[in-house]
Formats: C-alpha cells, sequence, structure tokens
C-alpha cells in the first residue's frame, strides 16, 4: 500500500503543481488502510493538460479589408474568370466526360474519374471555399489582389486549383497538355 502510494506521489511531482495539491489530500486521506485505494482516487482526481507548446507561434491569418459590395463584386469576376478558363479546360482535355456547371455563386467541375471540384462564394465570411478531390476543403480570402488561403501561409486558389489540375492532366495521360496548359487565370 505504501508503495503504490509512494508511486502515485512521484508520478503526481511531475504534473503541475495544482493538479497535485488537489490529489494530494485525497491520496493521504484514502491510503490510510483503505483497500479500496485505487478505487477512490481513481474515481475521483482530475488531471490538467494542455497542448504541446510552439516555438514561434502561427502566423496571423490573412485579413480582408473588402466591403460587401467589393467583395461581391471581385468574387463573381473572379468565379467567372474560373468558369470561362475550365470550361475551355474540359473541352480541350475532357474527352467529352469532364463537364462544368456554374450557378448561383457555386461552380462544379466533375472530372470523372478522378473526382468533382465544387468552388462556392462565402458572402457572409468574405471567402470562397473550394471542396477538392485531391487537397479536401479550403476558404480563401482576398488579400492583395489574390485570395490566399486562410490558414497556410502562401497559398493561394489560383496555383492550388491550377497545380492539381495540371496534376490531374499528368495521371490521364496528358503530359504535353499539362506543361502547356495556363492555369485557371488566377493569380
Amino acid at each position: 500500500m505504501l508503495s503504490a502510494q509512494r508511486s502515485v506521489t512521484k508520478y503526481l511531482r511531475t504534473l503541475r503543481p495544482l493538479t497535485e495539491r488537489s490529489v494530494s489530500p485525497m491520496i493521504a486521506h484514502s491510503a490510510r488502510g483503505s483497500p479500496f485505494f485505487f478505487l477512490r482516487t481513481a474515481s475521483s482526481r482530475t488531471f490538467v493538460t494542455s497542448l504541446p507548446r510552439r516555438a514561434q507561434p502561427p502566423p496571423p491569418p490573412p485579413t480582408s479589408t473588402l466591403s460587401h459590395s467589393e467583395y461581391e463584386h471581385v468574387s463573381e469576376r473572379d468565379m467567372e474568370t474560373l468558369n470561362e478558363s475550365l470550361e475551355m479546360f474540359c473541352e480541350d482535355f475532357g474527352n467529352g466526360n469532364w463537364e462544368i456547371e456554374y450557378s448561383s455563386g457555386v461552380l462544379n467541375l466533375t472530372l470523372p474519374p478522378y473526382g468533382t471540384y465544387v468552388l462556392n462564394k462565402q458572402p457572409p465570411n468574405l471567402q470562397i471555399w473550394m471542396s477538392s478531390p485531391v487537397s479536401g476543403p479550403s476558404r480563401f480570402e482576398y488579400v492583395d489582389g489574390s485570395w490566399v488561403h486562410h490558414r497556410k501561409e502562401g497559398v493561394r486558389l489560383g496555383e492550388l486549383l491550377s497545380g492539381e489540375l495540371k496534376e490531374i492532366l499528368e495521371k490521364s495521360g496528358n503530359e504535353e497538355a499539362a506543361g502547356g496548359w495556363e492555369g485557371v487565370g488566377l493569380p
């Protein structure tokens, strides 16, 4: 019984001081001849954990300075640019089975067998969201003339989408076309 108390006390010393102080009285009280020492302490003690510390704080998220009317203008212009360039992409490389549809701020690009891209405007957040079969979901804010990822520094919508579509072209056997394709028309 005494060795169990020592090992628990030793373990508690590795925890934060607040936790050790709050649990130590229970151990001292429960250890006095009680055969249910572990049962009581295990059910009544709490542990405090913290997230791992980072060497440097994460970079601040980009902040869009657009008004809602500016957002509507810029997002509609860029969604139309994407629609036009992706229509040409489907016609040039799709073998008749790649499709694009744009309606009410939502652009669907279906590329069998690779999957479907969905890009849509999010006016309440002043963002464009993208769901990609390659990279998953992403959110972009308009900062300094381009749509930048809201968490990943240096990732831009146009570059990400163009890069993924070039990879798909290469997988589909259009390596030469991938090298000559100009991309989606956005920075």
